[in-house]
């Protein structure tokens, strides 16, 4: 690579055969690459953190970008375990799941089956358990 630019959530990098340009979006230790049309997940695990990540998923789950809710698949209440998908959200024109990021309960559903919502918007209230 020769070179790389990073605005917002947009990268460009310059390669030998030409510039290539996607969209990447962090969501705690996953990452979203947008490239040609298509949608990869990458998922970096770190065993020696693997306890703080688990004590820091209690909270709250927010809109990786803004999008629309298209589907809420758990309610008030339910248990999930870790990875469960909780809702869908459509984003440049592609559906990203929102997943629980360790087995707990869900406290509260703070949006709704066609809700507009904005980057950073606080979608489900997540209680860990240990």
């Amino acid at each position: 690579m020769k070179s790389y630019r990073r605005e917002d959530r947009r990268l460009t990098a310059q390669l030998e055969d030409g510039t290539v340009e996607g969209s990447v979006v962090r969501s705690g230790s996953r990452i979203e690459v947008f490239l040609h049309g298509r949608h990869h997940i990458l998922e970096m695990h770190d065993p020696l953190r693997q306890e703080l990540a688990v004590e820091s998923s209690a909270g709250d789950l927010e809109a990786p970008m803004p999008g629309k809710i298209i589907a809420i698949l758990v309610g008030t209440g339910d248990r999930v375990e870790r990875d469960v998908p909780l809702l869908i959200l459509e984003a440049m024109k592609m559906e990203h799941t929102i997943r629980a990021p360790a087995r707990g309960r869900i406290a509260r559903i703070l949006c709704r089956v066609d809700e507009q919502v904005g980057e950073g918007t606080e979608l489900i209230e997540f209680e860990a358990e240990s």
